[in-house]
């Protein structure tokens, strides 16, 4: 695709113009979209093996139901697509029905205007580049990126998408200024942007899709690979459904891939995140297995950056979820308790305290892990014990004395 079409693209666009883009559209970590998959004739397994017969046929198919997947099923209506949308999972939702429900950006107009605030993008790319050194690769030594084409763009198009998620789908964003979310860029120009969905993401997105006449889901259905033509276009996938039924799927305008992760593939994790990854469990659903990066490496697609985005929870493998939601409570968010309200300190079997409390959950489990046994205990007096905790913990999570030497 021509440069400036590229860069010139809407949300809605993208789909109207979803002929070109095939299935280059949302796969990966890559820095722009022309490094998730670019795409080589003959290089798809399927690619000169095109069915005569289709078990479906659509406009547009997008495998993975989580929020991306919503989000790009609506696009689709608007422009009169067609879609399939198409989940391994039994129910829809994936990672995002999981989220605390953030979202940042530069401030809607709408935001400006109630809270008095000013903003463009200009300003965000600036508090943006302050909080590199906060990033996976500023916190190793690298230097911050150069090209911010990728990020200004999302900059660009946060309103229309602000708007939307707004007003159509239903979602209810409320402002969310809170200090002690990590990582949090150092906000220079104005306050920080962060929005929380009250009323969640997915099910607005999900009455709204409901609505449509014009898409179909599939749910417990997997995708494993892309259909390209000769041209090396993407012009549908292989499936296999719930009964063990393999299908084929056309699309005649594109195939959108927000698959998710690869957190719950333990080899990916291990070749791309090694950091204690036998001893850390990534946060996620147990069906973000990296499919959609499998499948573009398969028809010649390049993977970019894919030692970025992750947050670990301070949990073991083996470990009953109810103590990873323990410590959740206090290094990340447990119904809107932060640690920032929780003062304490974290020490290890040799009551040492080994990081900064205030890291968040995705540096301090990091810190953790590395400890005697991968076990840090909190430190909190009666400020803790009287009303800052939830109450519904259990009660073998705390240890109790009335002395500093107890």
């Amino acid at each position: 695709m021509e440069e400036s079409k590229r860069q010139g693209i809407s949300r809605r666009g993208f789909i109207a113009g979803a002929a070109t883009l095939a299935a280059t559209g949302l796969v990966g970590c890559a820095a722009a979209p022309s490094n998730v998959a670019a795409q080589t004739a003959g290089s798809a397994t399927g690619s000169l093996d095109i069915p005569t017969r289709w078990d479906y046929e659509t406009d547009v198919i997008v495998v993975g139901a989580g929020g991306g997947g919503y989000a790009a099923v609506g696009a689709a209506h608007e422009v009169g697509a067609r879609t399939l949308m198409i989940d391994k999972a039994k129910v829809t939702g994936g990672d995002t029905v999981l989220c605390a429900g953030m979202t940042c950006g530069p401030w809607p107009k709408r935001a400006q205007k109630d809270l008095g605030q000013t903003d463009s993008v200009e300003s965000y790319i600036t508090d943006w580049k302050n909080s590199h050194r906060f990033s996976s690769k500023g916190r190793a030594g690298v230097a911050e990126v150069g090209d911010t084409s990728y990020i200004t763009r999302m900059c660009e198009l946060f309103e229309e998408a602000f708007d939307w998620t707004s007003d159509v789908a239903g979602i209810n964003w409320q402002m969310f200024p809170n200090a002690a979310w990590y990582p949090m860029p150092t906000w220079e120009t104005v306050a920080p942007r962060q929005w929380r969905a009250t009323n969640g993401i997915i099910p607005p997105l999900r009455t709204l899709i409901n609505t449509y006449d014009d898409c179909t889901i599939l749910t417990g259905t997997e995708v494993y690979d892309l259909i390209c033509n000769e041209e090396g276009r993407a012009i549908g996938v292989r499936m296999i459904d719930a009964d063990g039924k393999r299908l084929v799927a056309k699309a005649k305008r594109g195939v959108i891939l927000t698959t998710g992760t690869f957190m719950n593939d333990r080899s990916m994790v291990t070749d791309y995140l090694p950091f204690n990854a036998n001893r850390l469990t990534p946060g996620g659903c147990n069906t973000v297995t990296g499919d959609g990066h499998k499948m573009v490496q398969r028809i010649g697609g390049g993977l970019k950056d894919m030692t970025l985005g992750n947050h670990w929870f301070s949990k073991s493998l083996g470990s009953e979820a109810s103590t990873m939601v323990m410590s959740w409570s206090f290094i990340g968010d447990y119904f809107g308790k932060f640690i920032g309200s929780v003062p304490g300190i974290m020490i290890n079997y040799d009551a040492k305290r080994y990081v900064a409390e205030s890291l968040g959950y995705n540096i301090t489990a990091k810190t953790t892990a590395v400890q005697r046994n991968s076990i840090g205990f909190y430190v909190v007096d009666s400020q803790a014990t009287d009303g800052l905790l939830p109450d519904n913990l259990y009660d073998d999570t705390f240890v109790t004395s009335d002395t500093l030497e107890g």
